[in-house]
């Protein structure tokens, strides 16, 4: 999806994880960082070769335990930026 869309046209990402089914509303049941099927390392890396430039929110939202989905999100954003 980000090459479809171009990183250039990106200015923030809400950043969570997914099991990858649609529920009511056209959304997916979200998971912290690496817990569903999304490639988070080659996210980062898209996002990064792209030269994206903005912000990124981690997104805890019907996650039972947003602390600790926070915790792993922002561990994924760091060991990236290694």
């Amino acid at each position: 999806m980000l090459q479809r869309i171009g990183v250039k046209h990106i200015g923030y990402v809400h950043f969570t994880d997914t099991d990858g089914t649609l529920r009511d509303g056209g959304t997916s049941r979200h998971l912290p960082a690496g817990d569903g099927h999304i490639d988070v390392p080659t996210s980062f890396k898209t996002l990064d070769d792209g030269g994206f430039d903005g912000w990124i929110m981690i997104d805890p939202w019907q996650i039972p335990d947003p602390y600790a989905a926070g915790t792993q999100g922002i561990r994924a954003i760091k060991n990236f930026k290694r």
